[in-house]
């Protein structure tokens, strides 16, 4: 806190006024700041939320958070795997369909 440098009595309101405008300044500023760290903390527990909702879709049934390496192995043998073989069949059939097409086999 700055001292108060006047010789008159007539100088302590402006000087108390300046002081308060500080305190203002300071005060808003902080209020910014922990506006801004309660909205990280916000969208911190919203995407903690997301992930271990897309965890638990994937079978994770733990409580406990999952890692982006356990996320892709389960995504592996969840998403994945049954997609590839969705595929392949896909192609399999389209093949069997050209192959039937053909009249000299």
């Amino acid at each position: 806190m700055i001292p108060f440098q006047g010789t008159a009595p007539e100088g302590i309101d402006a000087f108390i006024d300046g002081l308060i405008a500080q305190a203002n300044k300071e005060q808003d500023r902080y209020e910014q700041q922990i506006d801004l760290a309660q909205d990280v903390s916000q969208r911190e527990r919203e995407a903690a939320r997301c992930w271990h909702d897309l965890t638990h879709l994937l079978g994770h049934a733990s409580e406990e958070e999952l890692s982006l390496t356990g996320a892709d192995e389960l995504a592996d043998m969840q998403i994945r795997f049954p997609a590839f073989l969705l595929a392949t069949h896909y192609w399999e059939g389209g093949w069997l369909m050209d192959m039937a097409a053909i009249d000299n086999i």
